[in-house]
């Protein structure tokens, strides 16, 4: 079974980035847009059980973000690129 939802908002959010630290506040003159991942799609859609599959993973936004992971029913998986 795959399941291609996650959690956070379906639509992008615009806004500055503000930083809090103790009594210090510092916010962004600029906007940013922030976004949440979406996977599409995968493909092949099966594989053995014994694992081993190279999968590619299609999507908007998976480059959002400095941590990758990807988990295929519980079991972590190498990320190549």
């Amino acid at each position: 079974m795959c399941r291609l939802d996650g959690p956070g908002s379906k639509e992008p959010k615009t806004g500055p980035i503000i930083v809090k630290v103790a009594d210090f506040r510092a916010e962004s003159l600029e906007k940013f847009r922030f976004v949440d991942p979406k996977i599409t799609g995968l493909s092949p859609t099966k594989g053995p059980k014994a694992g081993g599959t190279r999968l590619t993973i299609f999507g908007e936004h998976l480059n959002a973000g400095s941590h990758v992971q990807a988990f295929v029913n519980g079991v972590p998986c190498s990320i190549l690129s």
